[in-house]
């Protein structure tokens, strides 16, 4: 089954920090789409695009942006406004199809109602002090708010219950509202996400069956701790294909 797979530039964030170069270097894996993603509010105040990587991200079947979830609280505060006027400007540029917005970070849903941007909340790990980790949290923030997508994330579900059934429980429950999978792997020993081709195993791959049977884009997570590991994209994209 052909699914749609993008790199976040996350996987990249320890050696680069111009997403302009990030978009450059990930273009030579040849993905499918890319996400920007901002983990500090005041990186995409400061953000200017250039016309090459416009010109690339549009060439791609698909593009999105996960919110900044640092120094951001999203309520109705001039801070706030200014990043979302800041990413509803990116999004316009590049075509973005999905906006990931962390529930930590939320204070207020309202404040999202003004902007016409494809938001989409995310499941949260074992760490997070939210009402966003279990299935049943994720479930009562999406009915309550209709006009919100679902990005799941199988790493953080994988911390709720520390297996990869539970991965798959959430796209049973909440399957018709998922706009995007973020893909990688962590439990509650690791320090960051790391790769999922480096834990095969059938449960594994029964999971990743489940994921590409929904037919919506794959966001590869993992983060490449040493600049060697950013080759593993290439292992990554073709661990995923060949399931």
């Amino acid at each position: 089954m052909k699914s749609t797979i993008s790199i976040s530039t996350g996987l990249i964030y320890k050696f680069y920090s111009d997403r302009n170069e990030m978009i450059e270097i990930l273009s030579k894996f040849n993905p499918d789409g890319i996400e920007l993603s901002f983990f500090d509010s005041t990186i995409i105040l400061n953000f200017e695009i250039n016309e090459k990587s416009i010109a690339y991200l549009k060439t791609l079947q698909h593009v999105s942006i996960h919110a900044p979830w640092k120094n951001i609280t999203y309520e109705d505060s001039e801070h706030c406004h200014k990043v979302l006027q800041a990413i509803e400007k990116l999004a316009r540029k590049i075509d973005a199809k999905v906006v990931v917005i962390e529930r930590e970070q939320i204070k207020d849903f309202n404040v999202f109602n003004g902007y016409n941007l494809p938001f989409a909340i995310e499941n949260d790990d074992w760490r997070k002090e939210t009402d966003a980790k279990t299935i049943e949290d994720v479930g009562k923030i999406l009915e309550i708010n209709p006009a919100l997508g679902f990005c799941l994330d199988v790493a953080h579900a994988m911390t709720i219950r520390e297996n990869f059934e539970y991965a798959n429980a959430f796209i049973e429950k909440n399957g018709q509202r998922i706009s995007q999978v973020h893909t990688s792997m962590i439990d509650r020993t690791m320090s960051d996400h790391t790769f999922l081709c480096e834990y095969d195993n059938e449960k594994l791959r029964e999971m990743i069956r489940k994921i590409k049977s929904l037919q919506v884009p794959i966001v590869l997570e993992a983060v490449a701790l040493s600049e060697g590991e950013i080759n593993n994209i290439k292992k990554e994209i073709e661990y995923i294909r060949n399931i």
